[in-house]
Parts: C-alpha cells; sequence; structure tokens
C-alpha cells in the first residue's frame, strides 16, 4: 500500500506544471527577472505560438503564466525541441532563420532554473496579445477562405481547398496565411496549379505556413507568373490545444497575395530532389539512408530549399559537388514532421552546369525510410544569365 502511494504521489507531480507550490520554496539565484530580460525575448521568439489565444497551450508573456512552465521550458530548451525549427548549419548561409541566440538561450535557461524571478512589471511594457497581422504589410490582394468547422468530438483534421486566380500575366513575389482562429491553424502548404495548352500542368509550391515563421518574398522583380486558368491550392492542417480538444471550433482564414512590382528578373523556377538510393547504413543495420541528386544542366542560382514531408525524423546533409568532386556543405539540419519550413539563402547559391546539389538523409532504425522516387527536398531556382 505505502509503494503504491508513493507512486501515485509521484506520478501526480510529474504532470502537475512547475509552478506555485513548490515555487515559494525555490531559491532565487537568476541574475534575470522575466519583465526586464524575459519578456523582450519571448515576445519577440515565441509569442506568435505562446500567447493567450496562439497555438501553443500556455502563454509566455506574462510572468503569472510563464512560471508554472519554467521547469518544462527549461527541458524543452537543453533538449532542443523549442524553438521548433531545429538547429540549421552553417546558420550564417541562411536568412531569417528564427532561432535564439547564446545569449538568448543563456537568459531563458538561467531564468528558468534560479527560481523565476518576477522583476518590475512597470518594465514589460505593454503585454496585451499582439493583434492578428500581415507580417509584410497589408497585401495586393486578400482572398478569404471557406469556414472550416470542428466539432467537439474532431481534436484535428486537414482541409483541401482550391481558388480560382483571375489575375492572368501577373507575378507573385510572395504568398502568406492569416488564420481566423491561430489557436486551431496548424500548419499549410501553398501551390500554384498552372495549366497547359495540352491540358496538362505543373505545380509550384508558393508557401510552406507554419506558426511564427516570418514570410519571405522572392527577389526583387522576379516571380511566379499566373498563366491562364491557374488555380491556387490549399492544404490546412488544424489541430485543437490539447486544454480544448472537447471545445468546437471554427476557423475562417484568409489569403494574402503579393505581386511582383514589374518582370525585371527571371521567372522563378523549381527542383524537387526524389530519392534515388535506398539503403542500410554500411556502419549500423539499424539506420536506413536515402539520398537524391540534381545536377545542373545551365547556369542557375538556388534562393531557398524546403524539406518535404518524407524526410520527417531524419538527420539532414545537403551538399553541392563540383566536377573535381570537390564537396561544400550547404546545410546540415534535423527534419521535424509538422514543422516543414523554407530556408531562404542569404545570398544565392551559384550552380554551375554540371554542378550537382546532393541531399543525404539518414534515419534511426525504428524509422521506415522512403521507397525510391519519393521526393525529399525542394530547391527555389532563378536562371542565371550567362
Amino acid at each position: 500500500m505505502r509503494r503504491s502511494l508513493s507512486i501515485l504521489v509521484f506520478v501526480t507531480a510529474a504532470l502537475t506544471p512547475w509552478g506555485s507550490g513548490m515555487q515559494a520554496h525555490k531559491p532565487i539565484t537568476s541574475p534575470f527577472t522575466f519583465y526586464e530580460d524575459v519578456l523582450p525575448i519571448t515576445r519577440a521568439k515565441c509569442g506568435q505560438c505562446h500567447a493567450p489565444e496562439g497555438i501553443a497551450p500556455m502563454s509566455l508573456l506574462t510572468h503569472e503564466s510563464a512560471v508554472p512552465w519554467g521547469e518544462s521550458l527549461k527541458l524543452e530548451l537543453v533538449a532542443g525541441h523549442m524553438p521548433p525549427w531545429g538547429s540549421l548549419v552553417p546558420a550564417d548561409r541562411f536568412a531569417a532563420t528564427p532561432r535564439l541566440t547564446a545569449r538568448e538561450l543563456n537568459v531563458l535557461l538561467t531564468w528558468a532554473a534560479g527560481g523565476t524571478p518576477s522583476g518590475d512589471p512597470a518594465k514589460g511594457g505593454d503585454d496585451s496579445p499582439t493583434p492578428a497581422r500581415w507580417p509584410m504589410g497589408s497585401p495586393d490582394a486578400v482572398l478569404p477562405l471557406a469556414e472550416t468547422s470542428l466539432p467537439p468530438d474532431t481534436p484535428a483534421t486537414s482541409r483541401e481547398l482550391v481558388l480560382p486566380l483571375a489575375y492572368d500575366g501577373r507575378r507573385l513575389a510572395a504568398v502568406d496565411l492569416l488564420p481566423g482562429t491561430a489557436s486551431i491553424v496548424r500548419s499549410a502548404r501553398v501551390s500554384l496549379r498552372r495549366s497547359t495548352p495540352e491540358g496538362a500542368g505543373d505545380e509550384r509550391l508558393l508557401a510552406l505556413w507554419v506558426p511564427g515563421d516570418a514570410p519571405v518574398r522572392l527577389p526583387a522583380g522576379s516571380g511566379w507568373t499566373i498563366a491562364p486558368g491557374s488555380e491556387l491550392r490549399l492544404r490546412i492542417t488544424y489541430r485543437k490545444r490539447w486544454d480544448r480538444e472537447r471545445e468546437p471550433a471554427i476557423d475562417r482564414s484568409q489569403v494574402g497575395l503579393y505581386f511582383a512590382a514589374a518582370a525585371s528578373a527571371p521567372e522563378a523556377g523549381a527542383v524537387v530532389l526524389r530519392a534515388s538510393r535506398v539503403a542500410a547504413e554500411a556502419s549500423t543495420s539499424a539506420d536506413r539512408r536515402a539520398s537524391a541528386l540534381f545536377v545542373a544542366a545551365e547556369p542557375a542560382r538556388a534562393i531557398a530549399i524546403w524539406p518535404e514531408p518524407a524526410l520527417a525524423g531524419a538527420a539532414v546533409r545537403v551538399e553541392t559537388v563540383a566536377g573535381d568532386g570537390t564537396r561544400v556543405l550547404v546545410a546540415a539540419f534535423s527534419a521535424r514532421a509538422g514543422w516543414e519550413r523554407r530556408y531562404w539563402f542569404a545570398e544565392p547559391l551559384e550552380l554551375a552546369p554540371g554542378n550537382r546539389l546532393q541531399v543525404t538523409a539518414t534515419w534511426p532504425g525504428s524509422t521506415a525510410p522512403p521507397v525510391d522516387g519519393t521526393p525529399l527536398l525542394g530547391v527555389d531556382m532563378l536562371a542565371r544569365n550567362r
């Protein structure tokens, strides 16, 4: 009986947020306080998800709401689970990467482990929720989406939407999504389906939207041309927060279109690298590896890369290989399911004819790798003048 009671007490403590009952007895050792040091970081780097009506079930914008999660915050940061983008190497090769700096990480960890002191609330500024907005400014066109309802017994769902585009000849420089109910919109994939005179068509990825990720425009003058009969295709994933799973929810999101000012730069294109070799690792039978290869037929500039869903759970390495066999690391990262995003190069990656772009992905043995032909990595390209 005593052992059962001990187990019950342990489990109950493990499921309880690190909070008020224990906080009073925890000594204050942190030189950092919430309102002076922590809030500026959480507001800038975490607030789009960890807000009162955000997709995360806890807010990190007030001391009262953040303190019960201090221990969880520390564990998630140490494990590298948050922020959810994962480490990207080499970081200076990429722009618009929302990661924590070494100093910011030190402040958060020291505060969470050192008693979570409050500081002066007056120094925190306005802690009211930031209203929904378009990060890139008002779009040139806004397309409202049909209402999506999640009944009380539906914690998650995905929806496919197709919208005709009546902007023939215009060039898109960017596409963004503004959630109607931020607490349930988990991710979105937006593509442009373009028809051809033969009746067939191609599909270009325009945006990978996840909460907290800043949208980016294509380089000045370049864009995706909207051909006659083009359609905008969206796949939106909805998921309720665990504290609201049994409540009904309704979303009325909007899509914002940003047009290129002039057609003064090349059309934006893309290639998708598909798995061509799937095999067991030579070093251990527990791991599985897949690789894919793109060979440049003409001069090109790579401006961004994005992981396809099949890469989830893999350690990913992207390299260029010159004609003499010289290899240069382009990117190394861990792909997380549900957090696919574009990685924009700070400067275009120049590819000469014959240069190879290779992606290698390694999964632990418990994860089945994709089959040959599965999309692994997308690369946004601009043609380069000879």
